[in-house]
């Protein structure tokens, strides 16, 4: 989980210097180590990011993708606050 956790903050702060690229690189790690743990909340907080960084690429249709698999995470998750922001996000989006 720590891993996974760490790529998701490495993905953040690469987004925030606007590598998208590399940022998706780095989110794709921490899916694979969410996926190793059986850490559902972590996975959808990086399908959460990865939608982020997609909308900063100026792609609504990937953003859409990542928050819709964000939002069945959280859902199978039992955390219907984050799954209903995600819901909200992808409804929201043109």
């Amino acid at each position: 989980e720590d891993a996974g956790y760490d790529w998701y903050l490495i993905g953040s702060i690469r987004s925030k210097a606007e590598s998208y690229d590399s940022a998706l690189d780095a989110m794709q790690k921490s899916l694979e180590y969410n996926h190793r743990a059986e850490n559902g909340a972590g996975a959808a907080r990086t399908w959460e990011g990865i939608g982020m960084i997609y909308r900063k690429k100026g792609d609504t249709t990937q953003a859409k993708t990542a928050w819709l698999r964000a939002e069945e995470i959280y859902r199978a998750a039992f955390l219907a606050t984050e799954a209903d922001t995600m819901h909200t996000l992808v409804i929201s989006v043109k």
